[in-house]
């Protein structure tokens, strides 16, 4: 899409580039994310213009489209649909502070479609490799979305940011191949659900207690046994998605969708969509209102100048010393108790995940419940104001 869009407020800053709310004029809600002059960079362009084209014919509401890439002052701009709602990393935040609870299966139910909608993008060619909660948006009704499909990748092939963003993600939601600077696989979104899912359950980060890093399978503590209302059959397929080992995780995000939904179908069925938007307004009350937006570079109305132009040619990024953002986490880490030995050894064996053990009736030749087709169960979100994303976007 390309059209005239006006700047109406910025929602955040960062080493990289900045957030702003804006309209593709006359009426209808963006967010532009423009690099600084000195991040702006024709290959990070032409990366992202490269996952734009792949995912074009992919139409879900859970994912959010880049709908326009170009360069504005000599600025790198990126477009992308809105929605009215926060990103899971705020309701996270609001869930570690307020008298809210998040119940097991509406947890479940918004880990599913996020798994889904990954699955969609993974048919399409496209690995997302850098999913946290601060690129998953939950709109006011309860559907979640995910944007910054390739922005990853647009990065690792600039090598001036590279050398200076590459390490800066959230490590909690990294797979350890990602870590060790492997090239993110379907895999790697596994684990990065996973690792969402975990949290969502628990309130607790999937790291080891004060290492900061992704954690090992054999000493994080079992969902249930951080929180009793979880079932302990739920265990193997949430610490699966979690193996370090890419080759021992589900096999596609497809499966990992599929396992919950036998979960939950075995305890009464997944929760309805009206579920999932009580909870949202429980945690986000129609007065809540984060803060007020910043100022905006310029105001006049602008036109993006194609990635592809003559006068483009001597904009590159330059490599710099970012300044050093401590990030603070949306949940805690386990705590050292929670991931004694002593509790390891009251929890649940980490056997084989066998998808007819969750089925509430097993065929009797035991044979693997079918992977589901995704779905488009979520209805589409009205594209609005949605709260600050986090610097990684």
């Amino acid at each position: 899409m390309s059209g005239t869009y006006r700047l109406t407020g910025r929602t955040e800053a960062g080493d990289l580039a900045e957030l702003y709310e804006a309209l593709l004029l006359p009426t209808l809600p963006v967010a532009v994310k423009l690099f600084l002059p000195r991040t702006s960079d024709p290959g990070y362009a032409r990366e992202l213009a490269e996952t734009v084209r792949r995912l074009q014919p992919v139409r879900h509401p859970g994912l959010l489209h880049v709908v326009d890439v170009g360069f504005v002052h000599q600025r790198l701009a990126i477009v992308r649909e809105d929605v009215d709602g926060f990103t899971l990393g705020i309701a996270l935040q609001r869930l570690n502070t307020k008298e809210v609870l998040l119940p097991p299966t509406v947890a479940l139910s918004i880990v599913i479609q996020l798994l889904e909608t990954v699955q969609l993008a993974h048919d399409a060619g496209v690995v997302h490799g850098a999913i946290t909660p601060g690129n998953v948006l939950l709109s006011r009704d309860g559907f979640p979305a995910i944007c910054d499909f390739g922005a990853l990748q647009a990065l690792l092939s600039v090598p001036q940011l590279k050398r200076t963003f590459a390490h800066r993600g959230r490590s909690a939601y990294r797979a350890p191949e990602v870590t060790r600077g492997e090239t993110p696989t379907e895999a790697s979104d596994v684990y990065s659900l996973g690792a969402i899912a975990y949290e969502l359950l628990t309130l607790r980060e999937a790291v080891v207690p004060g290492s900061g890093v992704s954690t090992r399978r054999e000493t994080l503590p079992p969902p249930s046994r951080l929180d009793r209302r979880i079932n302990s059959r739920l265990d193997p397929a949430i610490m699966r998605a979690l193996d370090p080992a890419p080759q021992r995780r589900f096999r596609s995000c497809g499966e990992f969708a599929q396992a919950l939904r036998n979960f939950l179908s075995a305890g009464g069925g997944l929760p309805g969509a009206e579920e999932v938007g009580r909870f949202v307004s429980e945690l986000f009350p129609n007065e809540v209102s984060l803060a007020a937006p910043g100022p905006v570079p310029f105001v006049e109305p602008f036109q993006l100048e194609p990635v592809s132009g003559a006068e483009m040619e001597d904009l590159h990024a330059e490599e710099h010393e970012a300044s050093i953002v401590q990030r603070a986490p949306y949940s805690r880490a386990p705590t050292e108790q929670e991931s004694s030995a002593d509790t390891q050894e009251a929890a649940p064996g980490f056997e084989a995940f066998r998808p007819e053990d969750y089925a509430p009736d097993a065929p009797e030749d035991d044979a693997p419940a079918p992977e589901s087709e995704p779905t488009n169960e979520a209805r589409s979100t009205d594209p609005s104001h949605a709260g600050p994303l986090e610097q990684g976007w």
